[in-house]
């Protein structure tokens, strides 16, 4: 469980390859979960609180590196001041 003003509450970098992603809870983060090419990921059952930017972002640097990933059942929650 992530609380702050993390820039990324989870993020999975250079190739990384069938992970899953669950049961987790984070909060206030820049990005809560930012994927870079990553593939076969499964980022499922977790709970954001108000993600400053994106709840979910997945970037391909470099071409063909990231395919198969999956997102169920998340849940996000934001805010408005």
């Amino acid at each position: 469980n992530l609380e702050g003003g993390y820039q990324d509450g989870i993020r999975l970098t250079n190739s990384a390859n069938n992970i899953t992603i669950s049961g987790n809870t984070i909060s206030n983060a820049q990005v809560a979960v930012n994927l870079i090419d990553a593939s076969n990921i499964t980022v499922s059952s977790n709970t954001l609180f108000h993600p400053r930017t994106y709840a979910f972002l997945v970037t391909e640097e470099n071409a063909g590196a990231v395919v198969g990933n999956t997102f169920s059942n998340n849940t996000v929650l934001t805010y408005n001041p």
